[in-house]
């Protein structure tokens, strides 16, 4: 598919505009491992602009002062730029014409049925775990490295799309780019919790996304209790993470029912602690087992697991008296810190 210089100077403009927002370099100054990253972003505008000169105004005029804004500058592509800000593409608006036209119809089982499967399908396409996601929960800096780093990627491919003038008058953006990749790939490296974080997304996407289909249990599971929110790092130290993946996950080109219920408890942990969750849980399993006799889920197996497995480390996290996964800086992985129980008071001798 070809891009317009148009298209391309879009894609680099609002690259640039994420990659340098007040709060994401806000975050990045606090740790100070990302020094040299904050460096090389706040000379991505200089970079950028000062390669284009002036030759554009005289032969455009201002972009603010054009009453049609068809040529790309600055301040046409802020105002008018809507590809790479986030609009809805064409199949999102067709979903949402068609989610319409079944919410006109009279209430009847069937209209039910098809919102349901229209609910379920969203949530898979919108809801799932992603790998930034993941990270923003316990470690928002690096889910804002991960994101810089996707956008260096989106500026590369703009600009080298075609080896032209355009890629030419861009070299010294595209060097600083690289030198911004350079120091993505040292965090990357350095630091295990991204390890963490993706294996935990490829259990996660296994576990609930093996595919679509709005029927699943699993992923009636996921919606209803609203589990994408709790999928982070912390849960697991990295080398049980690599484990169950590499023994449990990887393995296997198709999860049963079961083992995609199983991977979610194990996941999840102490994320997934309540009785009701686990009510919740089992009547779906019900229904799935009537309905699906050759793909059962054996309830006993769920629940000595959710009682060995979830319900304990919940007991005992908000007890204090067990360990939770931290990750230290100094030995760079993650480590276990026992809390420690308030001592009993010694009862007095009665008089």
């Amino acid at each position: 598919m070809g891009l317009s210089n148009e298209e391309r100077l879009e894609k680099i403009y609002f690259s640039l505009w994420r990659m340098t927002q007040a709060d994401r370099l806000k975050r990045l100054r606090r740790t100070y491992d990302y020094d040299e990253l904050v460096k090389l972003l706040e000379n991505l505008w200089p970079a950028f602009l000062g390669s284009s000169g002036n030759g554009l105004f005289w032969l455009l005029g201002s972009g603010d002062t054009n009453e049609v804004m068809d040529k790309p500058t600055l301040f046409s592509i802020a105002i008018c730029g809507n590809r790479s800000r986030g609009v809805k593409d064409s199949l999102e608006e067709m979903a949402e014409e068609r989610r319409k036209e079944v919410e006109a119809l009279p209430e009847s089982d069937e209209r039910k049925k098809q919102l349901e499967r229209m609910d379920l399908c969203d949530y898979q396409c919108n809801y799932h775990p992603e790998l930034e996601g993941i990270l923003r929960r316990n470690a928002p800096e690096l889910a804002d490295v991960y994101a810089i780093y996707q956008d260096c990627e989106n500026i590369r491919y703009a600009l080298n799309r075609y080896r032209d003038d355009f890629a030419q008058q861009g070299e010294e953006l595209a060097s600083l780019v690289a030198n911004i990749l350079g120091a993505c790939f040292n965090i990357f490296t350095t630091d295990s919790r991204v390890r963490e974080a993706w294996y935990t997304h490829q259990i996660a996407n296994r576990a609930v996304y093996q595919r679509i289909d709005p029927e699943d249990t699993v992923v009636k599971i996921w919606r209803q209790g609203g589990l994408h929110h709790s999928v982070g790092i912390g849960v697991h130290g990295l080398d049980e993470l690599h484990d169950y993946w590499a023994k449990k996950i990887q393995p296997k080109q198709k999860l049963s029912t079961e083992e995609r219920v199983l991977a979610t408890l194990w996941l999840l942990k102490r994320r997934f602690h309540y009785e009701h969750q686990l009510k919740d849980m089992l009547k779906l399993l019900k229904q799935h087992n009537k309905q699906n006799p050759k793909d059962r889920v054996s309830l006993t197996k769920v629940e000595q697991m959710f009682r060995k497995h979830n319900a304990p480390a919940h007991e005992d996290y908000e007890g204090r008296s067990s360990s939770t996964v931290e990750y230290c800086r100094l030995a760079e992985q993650t480590v276990a810190r026992n809390w420690e129980q308030p001592k009993p008071k010694k009862k007095g001798k009665k008089k």
